[in-house]
């Protein structure tokens, strides 16, 4: 088990232990190269709140696309029940991991539990970021962890060409948040719009609180990733803007008062696309 710290969203730790296993380079920021981490969508219920905007299969192909390294992210509804599935990959999002449950389960759901697994035969190994070591499974328990999640996706490194590149293209700082601020321009006005209309919704009845503690929380780490690229850029001064904001964050989600949060985001993103 490469155990890579309790993160809400596990898609980056879950990818390290595929490409660790499968012997290849890691991907730097996976989370900001596939543009995870760069808009955040809170649409629907609070328990959904401040996932990624982008979606899993998306992300991957963007993933793919920007270190010239391809991968599949079939659709397990679909493609995935339909044949073999590969030696290892990555699953999710899952609606369940296999790690004994926290609180943020009962109460967020943020569409970013991933688990990286392992075939063999017709039992399946897996691996769970959240701290689990390893647990067989059948294949039709290995599916019940993703319930009702329609964007669950089977990932894996494809084949090109017959011989799989075992050197992802390395991409800059530089480079990953041009491209991450370009990607934010494009979907800025949906992100306001969704947190905008989730504040007005917003009742502050306890669950409803909860959960937004842990989906300001995932959104804060998420950003994180971004403004330590900005860092190693030389941006010092924007890392210390939102670290700033940042603790206001923190502060809106343990009070439940968060009126002025579509603002202070719009306000860290701003800081970022003037000066990026």
């Amino acid at each position: 088990m490469f155990y890579i710290g309790k993160t809400i969203d596990t898609f980056c730790p879950a990818l390290d232990q595929l490409m660790e296993y499968e012997g290849l380079t890691k991907i730097s920021s996976p989370d900001c190269v596939s543009l995870r981490a760069f808009g955040f969508c809170a649409e629907g219920v609070a328990e959904e709140w401040f996932r990624p905007l982008i979606d899993t299969e998306s992300a991957v192909r963007t993933l793919g696309e920007a270190t010239g390294f391809p991968f599949s992210a079939d659709c397990f509804y679909k493609e995935a029940l339909t044949i073999e599935l590969p030696e290892t990959f990555v699953f999710g999002p899952v609606k369940n991991g296999i790690a004994a449950p926290a609180v943020s389960d009962r109460y967020y759901r943020g569409g970013g539990r991933y688990v990286f697994v392992q075939r063999r035969g017709e039992k399946y190994q897996v691996f769970d970021p959240w701290g689990f070591p390893g647990l067989w499974m059948t294949q039709n328990e290995l599916l019940s962890l993703a319930g009702c999640q329609t964007d669950c996706r089977i990932i894996y490194p494809r084949e090109a060409g017959g011989n799989r590149s075992r050197i992802p293209r390395e991409l800059s700082c530089e480079i990953i948040l041009t491209r991450g601020v370009e990607y934010h321009k494009m979907i800025r006005e949906r992100e306001e719009r969704s947190i905008a209309e989730a504040a007005g919704r917003y009742t502050g009845l306890q669950s409803e609180r909860t959960a937004l503690r842990y989906g300001i929380l995932n959104m804060i780490q998420m950003l994180d990733k971004v403004f330590l690229l900005v860092a190693k850029c030389g941006y010092q001064d924007i890392k210390t803007e939102y670290d700033e904001r940042k603790q206001r964050l923190f502060r809106m989600a343990e009070s439940g008062n968060i009126g002025e949060l579509p603002g202070i985001l719009a306000c860290i993103w701003r800081s970022l696309e003037n000066n990026g």
